[in-house]
This record gives structure tokens, C-alpha cells and sequence, in this order.
């Protein structure tokens, strides 16, 4: 149907009676970028919030390389 297609592709379609045209069916409000019509269409899952900022580390002149090891660790561990 008319609707579904406008949905699924966030694009217009234009309607005619008689070969004239009469209406422009558009969504609502919607964005019209591929990651929007990708999250339409059920193929984009956006992540529920942001990503949280990256530790920094107290003093990262003075880190050996086991606290470096240690770090990585824990930002695995995050994921």
C-alpha cells in the first residue's frame, strides 16, 4: 500500500486522479537520511544511550606497563 511504501522509504509519493497530479503523501516529521530509513525499516538498531568517556588515567607519564595492561583490561571488561 501507498502508506507502507511512504513508511518503509521516509520518501514521497505523489498521488494522481486521472493522470493528474493531486496529492503528496510525505512522512510526518521524519528525518530522510539513510540511517534514519535504515532504523524504519528495522535493519539499524541505535544504541540505547552514549557510549560512556574513556578513563583517563591519574598520571599517564608514570604508568608502567603492567598498569597499562591492567587498563586495557578493565576497558575490555565494558564492553
Amino acid at each position: 500500500d501507498v502508506l507502507g511504501q511512504v513508511t518503509l522509504t521516509g520518501e514521497a509519493v505523489t498521488v494522481t486522479e486521472r493522470g493528474v497530479p493531486k496529492w503528496r503523501i510525505t512522512p510526518f516529521d521524519e528525518p530522510n537520511d539513510p540511517l534514519a530509513r535504515a532504523a524504519r525499516a528495522g535493519r539499524l538498531t541505535r544504541a540505547p544511550a552514549p557510549p560512556r568517556p574513556w578513563r583517563q588515567p591519574d598520571q599517564p607519564t608514570d604508568m608502567t606497563a603492567e598498569a597499562v595492561t591492567r587498563l586495557i583490561a578493565e576497558m575490555k571488561d565494558d564492553r
